[in-house]
């Protein structure tokens, strides 16, 4: 249990609280329209597959993979034909996620001994976070930031099967997460390195075997088509690889893959010994500064391990980051037709994000020559 429930219970509070801007701002068709006439604001994904997909007899958007489809039928979302319902419905869920972190967080920092951990950071990184108020009812990327942060909290548990086993159903939802499994893998008991991945792959095949023998092409669109479709080919998709789209084609999915998975590998060799947190936390952020699209929401995996950093984070880098993060959507038909404002804004969230993990990659390093003289 929390040793102080009062801090608890306005953390849980101030997680509700702040999910009412964004909720009173999207579940309102005629407020969207008002919003894309005046500053060109894009509404947000879940307007989006109402709209395009849920109106025009598909049961879910069918660029996610089998967990979301399994979501959709669980709570019959297909079947709404009212946009408000459907809007409010998937809110609760998604607040209920971020309840889960809120009480994930402050119970890991509860546990810790490491003294620069502070209750105060969830309000700083988490809660009061331009991109935790702006995009949590943005798409459905709560419930996979939820089961990385429970993976995390077990994890550091020592209940290492139990981790995996939830980076596994993030994985089956969303495919970030397996991105942090050699993480989670690499720093357990190396007796069971083994036997932890083949857990994990049997997770994710069982939740996907249904869907793969019942219509094999459904099952793998959602994949082929991230990969070769879902790509930077223009300034609007807001990152930089739109300029080696002449170069590259469609092949742009696999080079950017390739570029992170070289980045993942000096980062590994950079930081095998550094806290396990801060080992992240360079992940997500290789994982942000080379994917082939920055959507805006991204940064919501991020935010919990800024939370648990076992370093001071600089808040001038991370506001810089967030606050541009916002701007590019808020604004975002108006900033297309803008491309150098608009590159002059994905500028300034590439350059936030290196110095963020410099600071980082710095913070590590001296924790671990204190550890070493210690």
């Amino acid at each position: 249990m929390m040793k102080n429930k009062k801090n608890l219970f306005f953390l849980i509070l101030g997680t509700v609280l702040a999910f009412l801007p964004a909720y009173l701002i999207r579940f309102n068709e005629q407020i969207f329209n008002w919003l894309f006439i005046n500053f060109g604001t894009y509404p947000s994904d879940l307007w989006n597959f109402f709209v395009n997909y849920l109106q025009h007899g598909l049961q879910y958007p069918p660029e996610y993979p089998v967990g979301l489809r399994f979501f959709y039928e669980v709570f019959g979302f297909y079947k709404y034909n009212n946009y408000f319902s459907f809007f409010t419905v998937n809110c609760l869920i998604l607040v209920l996620c971020a309840c889960g972190v809120t009480y994930l967080l402050a119970k890991i920092i509860d546990n810790t001994q490491e003294k620069k951990l502070n209750v105060k950071n969830i309000w700083y990184f988490w809660i009061c976070a331009p991109s935790f108020l702006f995009y949590g009812l943005y798409n459905y990327d709560l419930p996979v930031v939820f089961l990385i942060v429970l993976a995390t909290y077990l994890f550091l548990d020592k209940k290492y099967y139990l981790a995996v086993l939830s980076l596994a159903i993030g994985t089956v939802v969303k495919v970030f997460p397996v991105f942090l499994l050699p993480i989670f893998i690499l720093r357990s008991p190396r007796k069971d390195w083994f036997k932890l991945f083949l857990f994990f792959c049997a997770v994710v095949l069982l939740c996907n075997l249904p869907y793969m023998l019942s219509n094999f092409d459904s099952w793998i669109y959602p994949y082929v088509w991230q990969i070769s479709q879902n790509i930077s080919y223009s300034a609007k998709a807001g990152t930089y690889w739109w300029i080696f789209y002449p170069i590259f084609g469609k092949s742009i999915g696999i080079v950017s893959l390739l570029f992170f998975l070289i980045l993942y590998v000096y980062v590994w060799l950079k930081m095998k010994n550094a806290p396990f947190i801060n080992l992240c936390i360079a992940v997500i952020i290789i994982f942000l500064a080379t994917d082939r699209i920055y959507s805006p929401q991204y940064n919501l995996y991020l935010l919990p391990f800024l939370v648990l950093a076992t370093y001071k984070i600089d808040k001038k880098w991370f506001y810089s980051l967030e606050i541009v993060n916002v701007i590019h959507v808020a604004a975002f038909f108006y900033l297309i037709e803008h491309v150098i404002l608009l590159q002059s804004i994905v500028a300034v969230k590439y350059i936030s994000l290196f110095f963020l993990f410099k600071n980082n990659l710095i913070q590590s390093k001296k924790i671990n020559m204190i550890e070493r003289k210690g």
